[in-house]
C-alpha cells in the first residue's frame, strides 16, 4: 500500500489529510483531551482529578475514587455547538454545527472496612467522552495553482501502472494527466500547460464528525482520611468520519484555456479501540489541603482506516467541444497500531471552611512521542518507509505541551456557584503559544441527591492545506487560516445511596 506524506506548520497547525495515508494530524487528533464529563467538573475548569469526589475526575486519576462516603449513580447529557471562521484568499467562510448527547454515565460502589485503616474501598464503572471530532467548515478564493501540480509531480519518471490509485492514478484516469513520452514518462496537465500561475477559484466543503469515549473501572482505597491511592484500566473507542468536496472552477474566465474545472470528493473513516491505565494518589497532610499526583500510560490504539475518492474533470478541447472525465478509486482499507503518549497530572487544592475551594493543576504530555505501527498485517517495504517517515516527522513537529487549569466553588446551603480558566499550550515545536477556554456553573447539592448545569467555552486557532507540493516555488501551497470557537452545555443529575 502506497502512502503519502502530508503534513505542513502554517500558524498552528497542518489539518490537512489524505485518503490513504495515516497523518502526523491522526497522531494529534486521537491524544488531545477536552474537557467533558459532569457538569460539576465542567464549570470548575476540569480540576475534579485533583479532589476526586466526581465521575469526571475518577477518569483522570482513580485516587478520586477513594474519596466518595456514599454509592453514587450520576448521568449527564450535554450540547456541544462549535464555529469555525476562515480566510482564504482575502475571503471569509463560516460553518457551524451542534451536536446533543451523552457526556457522562457513572456508577460509585463504597464499601467500609470494619475495624481497617483502610476506611472505605471503593470501585467505579465510568463512561465519558474525551473529545469531540464534530467540526465543520467551508472556505472559497482564488490563488494561483491547482491540486493537478501535486498529482503532476508525483508521477514525473514513472509509467502509469506505478501510480498511486488515489492520487496520480486517479487523475490520469479522469484525463487531468496527459502522456506527452513514454519513454522518459513525463506527464502534463491543462493547467501547466496553459495557465501556468493564473488564479483558479477553489472552494472547500468539510464536515468532520465522531468522538473519542472512554470506558474507566477504577479501584481505589483511603487510608486513615489522610491518603487516597487507585488504580484505573481504560477502555476507549473511537470514531472518525471526514467528508470532504474539494472544487477548482475557472468561472468563465476566458484568460484560463482548456481547464475548466475539477471537483474531488473525498470519503474517510477511522475506527479503533485502545487500552491504558492509571495511577493516582490525593494526599491532605492537614484537612483543608489536597495534593494529587496522576500518571496514565500511554494508549495503545489498533485502527483502521476505510476510504474512497471520487474525481470529476470538464475540460475543453481545441475545437470548441466540451469534455468530461470521471474516475474513482477502489474502497481502500487499512489496520495499523498508533501509540499515544503519556500524561501526568498534578495538582493542588484548599478548602475555606465549609463555603469555598480553590483549585489548581497542571497536566504534562509529550506529543512528540507518539508512535505509529504500519507494519501490524502489513510486510509491504513501503509502508515500513513510511512508518519510519511518520514517526520521525511525529519527533520533529511536535512538543512538549502544559495543561494549566483552574477551578473555585462557592457554597451556600444547598446552592453551589462554580467558575474555571484552562490554559492549554499548543503543542507544535514551531508554536508555543496557548489557546484558553473559560467555564461557569450552578448546582443544588442535598444528602441524596444533586443536579449541576454548566458552560465552557473554548477557542483554538488553526491552519488547514488541502494538499501539498514538494517544489513550493513552482507549485504554490495553499494555506486556509481557521479559528475555531465552541460553546458546551452540560446538565447532571445523581443521586446517593
Amino acid at each position: 500500500m502506497k502512502k503519502i506524506l502530508i503534513f505542513i506548520f502554517v500558524l498552528t497547525m497542518g489539518a490537512s489529510f489524505s485518503l490513504n495515508a495515516q497523518t502526523i494530524s491522526d497522531a494529534l487528533r486521537f491524544s488531545r483531551f477536552e474537557p467533558f464529563g459532569t457538569a460539576r467538573n465542567m464549570g470548575l475548569g476540569g480540576t475534579l482529578y485533583i479532589t476526586g469526589g466526581d465521575m469526571s475526575g475518577i477518569a483522570l486519576n482513580p485516587a478520586g475514587v477513594a474519596t466518595f462516603r456514599k454509592s453514587r449513580i450520576s448521568f449527564s447529557i450535554g450540547n456541544s455547538t462549535v464555529q469555525t471562521e476562515s480566510s482564504f484568499a482575502g475571503n471569509s467562510g463560516s460553518a457551524v454545527k451542534s451536536i446533543t448527547g451523552l457526556h457522562n454515565i457513572g456508577l460509585v460502589s463504597v464499601n467500609k472496612p470494619v475495624g481497617s485503616d483502610w476506611k472505605t474501598i471503593n470501585f467505579s464503572v465510568n463512561f465519558i467522552p474525551l473529545a469531540n471530532f464534530n467540526q465543520p467548515f467551508t472556505y472559497g478564493g482564488k490563488t494561483p495553482g491547482s491540486i493537478s501540480d501535486r498529482w503532476l509531480e508525483q508521477s514525473l519518471g514513472r509509467s502509469p501502472d506505478q501510480f498511486n490509485p488515489f492520487e496520480e492514478g486517479l487523475g490520469a484516469n479522469a484525463g487531468v494527466l496527459v502522456l506527452l513520452d513514454s519513454t522518459n514518462w513525463t506527464y502534463t496537465t491543462d493547467y501547466q500547460d496553459y495557465n501556468h500561475g493564473k488564479k483558479l477559484y477553489k472552494k472547500e466543503n468539510i464536515i468532520t464528525r465522531g468522538a473519542l469515549n472512554r470506558l474507566n473501572i477504577s479501584f481505589g482505597g483511603n487510608y486513615r482520611e489522610k491518603l487516597q491511592i487507585g488504580l484505573g484500566l481504560n477502555v476507549n473507542f473511537l470514531q472518525y468520519n471526514a467528508f470532504k468536496d474539494y472544487e477548482e472552477d475557472a468561472l468563465n474566465d476566458y484568460g484560463i484555456n482548456y481547464f475548466k474545472s475539477l471537483r474531488l470528493k473525498d470519503t474517510l473513516t477511522t475506527n479503533g479501540s485502545g487500552l491504558s491505565l492509571n495511577l493516582g494518589a490525593i494526599y491532605r497532610p492537614v484537612h483543608p489541603v489536597f495534593l494529587s499526583l496522576a500518571i496514565e500510560t500511554p494508549t495503545f490504539w489498533t485502527l483502521n482506516d476505510s476510504y474512497s475518492r471520487s474525481l470529476y474533470y470538464t475540460y475543453e478541447e481545441s475545437n470548441g467541444g466540451t469534455q468530461f472525465g470521471e474516475a474513482k478509486s477502489p474502497l481502500g482499507s487499512f489496520e495499523y497500531a498508533l501509540k499515544t503518549p503519556l500524561r501526568f497530572n498534578l495538582g493542588g487544592a484548599y478548602i475555606f471552611g465549609k463555603r469555598a475551594i480553590m483549585l489548581a493543576g497542571i497536566e504534562w504530555t509529550h506529543y512528540g512521542n507518539a508512535r505509529f505501527d504500519l507494519l501490524k498485517n502489513s510486510s509491504d517495504p513501503g509502508d515500513l518507509e513510511y512508518q519510519k517517515t511518520l514517526n520521525t516527522d511525529l519527533i520533529d513537529a511536535y512538543s512538549s505541551s502544559f495543561k494549566y487549569n483552574l477551578g473555585t466553588e462557592l457554597g451556600w446551603r444547598f446552592l453551589r456557584l462554580r467558575g474555571g480558566l484552562n490554559f492549554f499550550q499548543r503543542p507544535y515545536a514551531n508554536d508555543r503559544g496557548f489557546d484558553s477556554s473559560w467555564s461557569w456553573g450552578i448546582g443544588v447539592n442535598s444528602d441524596y441527591f444533586f443536579i449541576d448545569f454548566s458552560m465552557l467555552s473554548y477557542h483554538r486557532r488553526l491552519g488547514y492545506v488541502p494538499y501539498l507540493t514538494k517544489n513550493k516555488e513552482v507549485f504554490p501551497t495553499q494555506v486556509v487560516k481557521l479559528s475555531t470557537s465552541q460553546v458546551n452545555y452540560c446538565l447532571t443529575a445523581g443521586f446517593r445511596f
